[in-house]
């Protein structure tokens, strides 16, 4: 079963390092032509400024770490394994405790981020990112997006960690121990969760608050011209609107990094994709493509680990 698992994992891994190069140059190619024609790489698209305010981040940041101490203390009472230990040096029964006590944290602080933001602030669908109307458009713009971010970040990514090796607990789990179970939950909580629960605190929650902040300053107001369907500028016209600056996308990319800051060289790539999710929601307000392109990177790279570490336990 393993050797089957191994076979298709190598499989589609060669299948994305041949699509990964071509689909990016395309892809570039085409949004260069776009910008070139519009402006923009892609529209932007207005909404009203998210309903929460300060204090309910606050509120959000304090039950985050509530919840991540309690999930700590449950796990040492149930494993008898003292808070301050290295879990690289768990028994593998333990391990895999431990991630999937991690995934569940990750989803139950997600549960309380919605309750927040929807009771306190009233935070609707939109506000959140929710846009069912857009699923399928959503969908192929967050591949678009995963091809014209994943030559870049993989690159910084291969250059770093050839030199300086990655700290990611995951990595170090299964390189420690590549058992298929341990596997199996470090991709749930890679590929599945980690996404989902990393783009709404960071670019729905945060990035959408410091767009509210930007607008209320001057600068924020940025008038362009207005375009013609074919792209040709309409003489005299122009179209005012108050659009975020670019540094709600910085912040919220740079604190992106910063919370992987124990992963080696890991945020310096992160850094680099972060900027780039931060753009395609703030044009779009939508959560799932920026989801999307974070599941494909997580996947990809999920993928290149078990292909690795399963080669060297042979």
């Amino acid at each position: 079963m393993t050797g089957m698992i191994q076979q298709a994992a190598e499989g589609l891994l060669t299948l994305l390092a041949l699509l990964i190069p071509a689909g990016s140059l395309t892809c570039w190619v085409v949004a260069l032509r776009r910008r070139r024609r519009t402006g923009q790489l892609l529209a932007w698209e207005e909404r009203r400024p998210v309903p929460w305010e300060a204090v309910d981040l606050g509120l959000i940041l304090l039950l985050a770490f509530v919840m991540t101490v309690v999930v700590q203390l449950v796990f040492s009472q149930w494993s008898g394994v003292p808070l301050a230990t290295d879990v690289a040096q768990l028994p593998p029964d333990q391990r895999l405790g431990f991630v999937v006590a991690s995934f569940v944290a990750s989803l139950a602080i997600l549960a309380l981020v919605l309750a927040v933001v929807r009771l306190r602030a009233g935070a609707g669908a939109r506000d959140l990112g929710l846009r069912r109307d857009k699923v399928m458009d959503d969908l192929r713009l967050g591949v678009v997006a995963f091809l014209l971010l994943a030559s870049p970040v993989f690159l910084i990514q291969f250059g770093l960690t050839h030199r300086y090796p990655t700290r990611h607990p995951l990595v170090k789990f299964l390189q420690a121990d590549p058992d298929p179970r341990l596997y199996a939950a470090a991709f749930v909580a890679a590929v599945c969760v980690a996404p989902l629960v990393e783009e709404w605190l960071f670019r729905v929650l945060l990035q959408g608050w410091l767009e509210k902040l930007a607008a209320w300053w001057p600068a924020a107001l940025h008038v362009s011209p207005i375009v013609n369907e074919p792209g040709e500028e309409v003489p005299g016209a122009t179209n005012a609107a108050l659009r975020p600056a670019w540094w709600p996308i910085a912040v919220s990319a740079l604190l992106f990094a910063l919370a992987h800051y124990s992963h080696g060289p890991d945020p310096i790539p992160l850094f680099v994709l972060a900027l780039g999710l931060g753009y395609l929601y703030r044009q779009t307000h939508r959560l799932l493509p920026c989801v999307v392109v974070h599941l494909l990177v997580n996947l990809t790279t999920m993928l290149q680990l078990w292909v690795l570490t399963q080669q060297r336990s042979m």
